[in-house]
């Protein structure tokens, strides 16, 4: 198709070959990341929820009826910040470890000087 002074239009074919990625938002960071993203994390959960049938004698009464669909999409970035299946690396809990065997370490070394003190004072001696 051309236009005026014989200018060419592109085709939608041509449009679409130069499409820009799909843009999704990251439900647990709140912002929008690639569609391309391979490390990201797309979660589905259905469900149904009660809906209030009726009323009996003041009561109000309920059936679970209707079917609801909730879908989550992390990012990669946030999925491996916070990624509640996988535990914490191997240094950090070494880290942690030590630190806890220092400060027991510590507690005992401060137990025992303050025993050690404790005996080593002089005693009153009785006078008879």
């Amino acid at each position: 198709m051309t236009g005026w002074r014989g200018q060419k239009y592109p085709t939608i074919e041509e449009y679409q070959e130069g499409q820009m990625s799909g843009v999704i938002w990251c439900d647990k960071g709140d912002h929008p990341f690639s569609a391309k993203d391979k490390f990201r994390q797309h979660f589905v959960n259905t469900h149904t929820v009660d809906v209030l049938t009726g009323n009996s004698y003041g009561n109000p009464t309920y059936q679970p009826r209707q079917e609801v669909t909730e879908e989550m999409d992390i990012c990669g970035p946030c999925w491996t910040k916070d990624n509640p299946f996988t535990s914490p690396e191997p240094s950090a809990i070494e880290a942690a470890e030590a630190e806890a065997e220092e400060s027991a370490a510590e507690m005992w070394q401060r137990k025992y000087e303050a025993e050690k003190a404790r005996n080593d004072r002089p005693r009153p001696t009785r006078v008879k």
